[in-house]
């Protein structure tokens, strides 16, 4: 009997650990979703608006849009192009990293037909981005669901 319950808590454990890497997997995915949103909201509030970005921004964080993305702004010091830099450097790919490069350099600098132009360029690299992620997700998801599921059936049929 004790030995039936090892062998159970063995597979619920190895199960759990396939879960927890899928939640992981999650909040990569909605962390993209979250930076995807605020280069769509910067851009509609240039493009309809025409406000400057400390009106984007302040407006962005009293509609509290995403909890990651507004505590790594407001924590980041620096231009509003180095802050989304860093967040770019934690959630994108190296390929989408070198394509959002000249939005973040000129991220506030330029006119704004130009501002437009970039941010049309950013929002397709992270359309492109967000695209990949979700297919990583669903595969990345089954695959960890399954390995450990099996693996821990592996253990508790070696075990009993």
């Amino acid at each position: 009997m004790i030995k039936l319950l090892a062998v159970a808590s063995i597979v619920v454990s190895g199960s759990l650990f396939g879960l927890s890497l899928c939640k992981t997997e999650k909040e990569a995915l909605i962390q993209t979703e979250d930076f995807y949103e605020l280069i769509s909201y910067i851009l509609y509030k240039i493009e309809r608006k025409s406000l400057p970005l400390d009106k984007i921004f302040s407006d962005y964080f009293s509609e509290k849009r995403s909890f990651y993305i507004e505590n790594a702004l407001k924590e980041i010091r620096g231009s509003y192009g180095e802050k989304i830099s860093h967040i770019c450097e934690n959630i994108c790919s190296d390929e989408a990293k070198h394509e959002m490069n000249d939005f973040i350099i000129t991220l506030g600098t330029l006119d704004k037909a130009s501002q437009i132009e970039s941010l049309k360029k950013a929002k397709s690299c992270m359309e492109k981005e967000l695209s990949r992620k979700r297919t990583d997700y669903n595969s990345k998801t089954r695959l960890y669901k399954t390995l450990s599921l099996l693996i821990s059936c592996i253990v508790a049929v070696l075990l009993y």
